[in-house]
């Protein structure tokens, strides 16, 4: 349920050209992020473990401003790194491939991501591993998961919703 209200938040953002509203100087860039990091951390430091798979959000209300915080951060990082080309790049062969890692990170994946964390003790009650645990899930996550996406995209194109092209 919480995912739906984040999806329909989203949803209305684009809607409405939120983003680009709040995005049309850098300095309002700057103070919105700022704001935006600061909301993120506090929710992050006040509110208990988070695992959307069990359903367990710790407070609901500090989830929601730490998830949109957040994700106004991601979306201002992608206005900014929009004319590089080599941040850009990553961005969108995962953006387009997000159907693959959907389906792929949570079993076949979290193992080998938990079997990395706990070989090298990344998971402690450091506050500067706490918030970046999920940062390096992610980024695990992705780099385990890209030579299943170019599998899948070159053998069984149709398993993730596209149309083999006629050679």
């Amino acid at each position: 349920m919480v995912s739906i209200l984040l999806f329909e938040t989203g949803f209305l953002a684009k809607q409405y050209d939120i983003i680009t509203k709040l995005t049309k100087t850098t300095k309002s860039v700057l103070i919105t992020v700022g704001v935006s990091l600061c909301v993120s951390i506090i929710s992050t430091l006040l509110n208990t473990k988070v695992n959307m798979f069990h359903t367990q959000y710790g407070n609901v209300l500090l989830y929601l401003a730490g998830a949109l915080s957040g994700t106004y951060i991601v979306f201002c990082i992608a206005i900014l790194t929009e004319k590089s080309r080599f941040i850009k790049k990553p961005f969108i062969f995962y953006g387009v491939n997000t159907f693959p890692i959907l389906e792929f990170h949570t079993y076949p994946v979290f193992w080998l991501i938990t079997a990395f964390v706990n070989k090298f003790n990344l998971s402690s009650e450091n506050i500067f591993i706490k918030n970046t645990e999920g940062i390096i899930y992610t980024i695990i996550a992705l780099l385990i998961l890209t030579p299943v996406i170019l599998l899948l995209n070159r053998y069984l194109p149709w398993f993730v919703g596209k149309r083999r092209e006629s050679k």
